[in-house]
């Protein structure tokens, strides 16, 4: 298996980004992604190009680009300028639009405009020429371009768009997001065994499991708010129970995104206390939340459908913890497998 680490979560300076990264690529890490929102993080991109510098095997990405704050020139010309730098150890997941773009006031766009935004990025890649007869001139590589997937809708598109994807979801249902992969990859007639699948998670590492998956609660209302069918799915696996105040908390948190966007809290003892009315079975299903030991375990069993895992630490007080214990007590166990 290979393994990344997603700095989400992450709220720090550009040379501490730098020292993580090269500490990723001693830790073992096969992959250091940066997300990408401008009102919460650094820009990536000079990140980025001062990591390929300083690193000589850790593939380096974005997790993830929206098509709408930047223009697809824009973001084909910064993803190919990353790749050279990197001497080709780069790839990029493009989404469409949550936290960069929720913040300043937009909104999401529609699957069919993603779907073309997508394309017309790697026709620039290609040095092909836009409508208006103008190319990137300097382009000499079709650089990697994935796409985040979370709903039905875009796993299956998924299955074709791009060179692949990043699926954002919980262990249990990781066959469910395998199965909608290869559906839509069937019905586009395209072979998967050529494309990049990561499969994606929140995690938390503790030595004190309940600890652990209180800490992860948060992060997964971000599921719920954002792809409420997903409790349905899951409810296929596990025939879970749901408090009575689970879509009222929920639609509250949706209503004042500004106030409940916990998958990016800062004060994250508080949103613990907030979001504890989430039942400890579905974050667990949502999550690689436990001990070290729990962890390999749920990865061991992944191995049948995903060998690219990338974990996202929860909060910015374990972000270093969870991402040192899992390079150290995770990743030696499994490299091989």
């Amino acid at each position: 298996m290979r393994f990344g680490i997603s700095f989400g979560a992450f709220y720090a300076d550009p040379h501490e980004y730098l020292k993580c990264i090269v500490e990723a690529e001693r830790l073992g890490y096969d992959y250091a992604f940066l997300p990408d929102s401008q009102m919460i993080y650094r820009d990536p991109f000079p990140i980025l190009g001062a990591a390929s510098i300083q690193t000589e095997r850790i593939t380096l990405g974005i997790m993830v680009s929206s098509v709408v704050t930047r223009h697809t020139s824009v973001l084909a010309s910064a993803f190919h300028t990353v790749y050279e730098l990197s001497r080709g150890r780069s790839v990029f997941i493009l989404g469409r639009g949550d936290s960069s773009v929720r913040r300043i006031g937009l909104r999401p766009v529609k699957i069919d405009e993603f779907i073309h935004k997508v394309n017309e990025i790697k026709q620039y890649l290609r040095g092909v020429k836009s409508s208006n007869g103008f190319h990137i001139r300097y382009v000499t590589h079709d650089v990697p371009v994935l796409v985040m997937a979370t709903g039905e809708k875009m796993l299956r598109i998924a299955g074709w768009l791009g060179d692949g994807a990043a699926v954002l979801l919980g262990p249990a249902l990781a066959s469910y997001a395998y199965s909608q992969i290869q559906i839509g990859a069937k019905e586009a007639n395209v072979d998967t065994s050529k494309r990049m699948y990561i499969f994606t998670a929140f995690c938390s590492i503790s030595d004190d499991r309940k600890e652990a998956i209180a800490n992860v609660k948060p992060a997964v209302t971000w599921f719920f708010i954002n792809s409420p069918h997903i409790v349905k799915v899951l409810n296929n696996v596990l025939n879970i129970s749901l408090p009575n105040d689970f879509w009222s908390n929920i639609e509250r948190f949706r209503r004042d995104y500004a106030r409940h966007d916990y998958v990016h809290e800062q004060r994250w003892d508080e949103a613990v206390k907030e979001c504890a009315f989430i039942p400890d079975e579905i974050a667990s299903a949502l999550s690689l939340a436990g001990t070290s030991e729990d962890v390999v375990q749920t990865l061991r069993s992944l191995k049948t459908f995903f060998n690219e895992v990338v974990i996202r630490p929860v909060s910015t007080d374990e972000w270093y913890t969870v991402f040192k214990r899992f390079g150290e007590e995770v990743i030696p166990r499994l490299k091989h497998l």
